[in-house]
């Protein structure tokens, strides 16, 4: 197995385990941002997924040498309109950046990929979308701890490959 199949994997797998925390998250809570004392820059789930179907674009776009999107991704307008459509797009997005990532060479990995941030080498570049999800896969979970939803929600290995 290459590093671009391992980490192709790593991404399509997260984002189905993202999608499956949105499903998972009460219906009435997708648009909830908690009123916390102090707090800045609070986003609701299905803003936090939007934004990682943005991303996941965006370094899709860049690792196959294409022009990105403009709009960054705390600007992007959600690509979604319900739901449903969210998690759909989210694994469909973390599929296309994943086989953005197969398509690389070995090479890729050391050549310098122009980004918001500046030149980065495609080894840190196809780690984003990785820890991206993972991030926000995780802010999702604290929402729903803060609504009181203690439940561990891990997909069945039956139910779908994660």
């Amino acid at each position: 197995m290459t590093v671009q199949e391992f980490q192709a994997d790593r991404i399509e797998s997260i984002g189905r385990l993202v999608a499956h925390f949105l499903e998972n998250t009460d219906e009435n809570r997708r648009e909830w941002v908690p009123q916390v004392e102090g707090a800045a820059g609070l986003r609701c789930a299905l803003d936090q997924v939007g934004e990682c179907i943005h991303v996941n674009r965006m370094m899709a776009a860049i690792l196959r040498k294409e022009e990105p999107p403009a709009v960054g991704p705390m600007a992007a307008p959600r690509p979604f309109d319900n739901p449903q459509d969210a998690a759909l797009l989210l694994i469909e997005s973390a599929k296309e950046c994943a086989d953005a990532v197969r398509g690389l060479a070995d090479e890729d990995l050391q050549h310098a990929f122009p980004t918001r941030r500046g030149p980065m080498p495609g080894h840190m570049v196809l780690e984003i979308p990785y820890r991206n999800m993972a991030y926000h896969g995780g802010q999702i979970n604290m929402l729903q701890l803060l609504y009181g939803d203690t439940e561990w929600r891990v997909p069945s290995a039956a139910s779908k490959k994660v």
